[in-house]
């Protein structure tokens, strides 16, 4: 018996719905498994770190330190790789999906399907893509080939927007500790100096929250909240019963906690939810792992909670959440054999026996060791008792004769 419309139509959003859910369940896991990477990452960061500083001579660098080095670009390289790996298998599903219900259901009483995953959609989908190249490339050794792609890659692409990103970190630690205080002073600079798209909203939530403060702490900060709502070009706009409502709680005072007319201002929430706000514009768009050797791990949980929120990141849906603003280490390693600081051209590298010198100085060494090889003999004194001939492996430097007296 042939299947009515609707009962294929019930059959096929089955379908789709199992689809759906081993992708959530595959997209979970695979989750678990980039923040357990994450952390192993971070704790090497800081064994690195006791490893290249806390040595005994300030002028010398430990060789344990290289060797972590080593193996956190390892770890970082199989991150990356996995990350890449998974956008393109996840990408392909959810692609035929959307195509799917398209073509089955009818488009004008349907929500249109986009999945989260779909990088043609995505912006700065091609930032992320040259950025995982770069990493894959610095990760594996290929320093010459990351130089080489800063120059041949658009600036446009290698660049952050200055919206997305703030060199000082005081900047935005600045405006959390002052909207924890009740001082709305630094959050009103920065929207004056950037204005983000969202300005008028935010300036009204700044508004609400500089006035409810005020009341809370009492009349020491009446001066203060004065002072600054007469930096407000329009301080109440053309919303009346807000302005009415928040200045009649100000005359109030402490009452007002307990009104019903105005006790729904006092949302105790506020405040952290306005400085997650403010801080999501200072979340850096770039790669995991130069994120991770920039700022580390911690401070995860705190971006995470933007997204719960409806705050939208400028990073995609499925890029790791790793941003936090701690000042990064930058370590220098110089070859114990030339004196020189290693570069991008002249790495370090890390020799079978375990002791780490510049690709420069493995150059020279090899080269005086084939020069000496071809270098012309003079004949040796020799007795009656068989020499051992020295091996010219061990003749590194200057040209020694064996004589036996």
């Amino acid at each position: 018996m042939r299947k009515s419309q609707h009962e294929r139509i019930k059959l096929k959003l089955k379908t789709l719905e199992a689809k759906t859910t081993v992708l959530q369940t595959e997209f979970k896991k695979i989750e678990g498994n980039s923040l357990q990477y994450l952390k192993q990452i971070e704790e090497r960061l800081y064994k690195m770190k006791d490893a290249l500083f806390r040595t005994e001579e300030r002028d010398t660098v430990s060789v344990t330190g290289q060797i972590i080095m080593e193996n956190i670009a390892q770890k970082a390289m199989q991150l990356t790789k996995e990350i890449a790996e998974k956008h393109k298998t996840f990408h392909l599903p959810v692609v035929r999906i959307k195509r799917s219900v398209e073509r089955q259901f009818d488009k004008e009483t349907l929500t249109p399907f986009y999945g989260p995953l779909d990088l043609e959609k995505k912006k700065k989908r091609r930032t992320l893509g040259y950025s995982m190249i770069y990493d894959y490339a610095m990760c594996t050794g290929l320093s010459s080939v990351g130089e080489m792609l800063k120059k041949v890659i658009p600036a446009k692409y290698t660049k952050v927007e200055p919206k997305y990103y703030v060199e000082e970190p005081e900047i935005l630690q600045r405006i959390v500790v002052d909207l924890r205080e009740g001082d709305i002073g630094s959050s009103l600079d920065y929207l004056e100096m950037y204005q983000p798209a969202d300005e008028r909203v935010l300036r009204r939530s700044l508004q609400t929250q500089m006035i409810t403060d005020c009341i809370e702490l009492g009349l020491d900060s009446y001066d203060r909240t004065v002072r600054q709502l007469k930096r407000f070009k329009s301080p109440f706009g053309d919303d009346k019963q807000r302005a009415t409502r928040l200045v009649g709680a100000l005359l109030v005072g402490k009452g007002a906690m307990e009104d019903d007319r105005y006790k729904h201002l006092f949302d105790y929430t506020s405040r952290e939810k306005l400085a997650k706000k403010m801080a999501s514009f200072f979340i850096p768009y770039e790669a995991p792992f130069k994120t991770t050797l920039k700022y580390g791990f911690r401070g995860m949980t705190e971006f995470t909670e933007l997204y719960c929120m409806g705050y939208e990141s400028p990073c995609l849906d499925c890029e790791l959440p790793i941003d936090s603003f701690f000042f990064g280490n930058h370590s220098v390693f110089a070859c114990p054999i030339l004196k020189e600081q290693c570069t991008s051209i002249n790495p370090p590298m890390r020799l079978a026996c375990g002791h780490v010198i510049s690709k420069d100085a493995i150059t020279r060494l090899t080269t005086n060791y084939r020069l000496n090889r071809n270098m012309p003999r003079r004949a040796c004194k020799t007795t009656t008792l068989q020499v051992p001939i020295l091996s010219t492996r061990a003749i590194i430097g200057k040209h020694q004769t064996c004589g036996v007296p």
